[in-house]
């Protein structure tokens, strides 16, 4: 449940799962090349284009699901899983982002990314800016299991 107190549907869960993805990979086609499937019925997903025949929104179905989490290496079960949703807001920013910045320091407790205008983000609707912290979240969950595993084999 989202704290605005509304459920997410499977299908939006997906398709906000499916923006990652595409936003890892760096476009619609390297998705599409990685899942074996056409950049248009990707972009159908992403977009939930109506279908021709039925004039319903186009969803990602379960089977399509883990064909598509065992295609980039995710667990089963991952495209279903829900993003985190906070209430951050920009005051909580607002007078730390330019010695963040400055300082470039790698923890934060202000506006991390140097390379993306804190004004932009916050000007987006706040679902739109859940969307994007949890691909942030997920991103750094994947990192951190990249570098656990680096480290491992290294240990070897």
């Amino acid at each position: 449940m989202l704290s605005n107190g509304v459920m997410e549907t499977i299908e939006e869960i997906r398709r906000k799962r499916l923006h990652l993805l595409k936003s890892e990979l760096g476009s619609v086609a390297a998705l599409a090349a990685c899942i074996e499937r056409s950049s248009s019925q990707v972009s159908q997903w992403l977009n939930a284009s109506s279908d021709s025949k039925t004039g319903k929104p186009r969803t990602i179905n379960s089977d399509s699901a883990r064909y598509i989490e065992k295609k980039v290496g995710k667990a089963s079960g991952w495209m279903d899983q829900p993003f985190p949703v906070s209430d951050v807001t920009p005051s909580a920013y607002s007078k730390a982002i330019p010695m963040a910045v400055e300082s470039n320091v790698a923890s934060f407790t202000a506006w991390p990314f140097t390379r993306i205008d804190a004004d932009r983000f916050f000007a987006l609707p706040k679902e739109e800016r859940d969307v994007i912290e949890g691909m942030v979240i997920h991103a750094i969950q994947d990192a951190e299991t990249r570098t656990r595993k680096r480290s491992a084999s290294n240990g070897r």
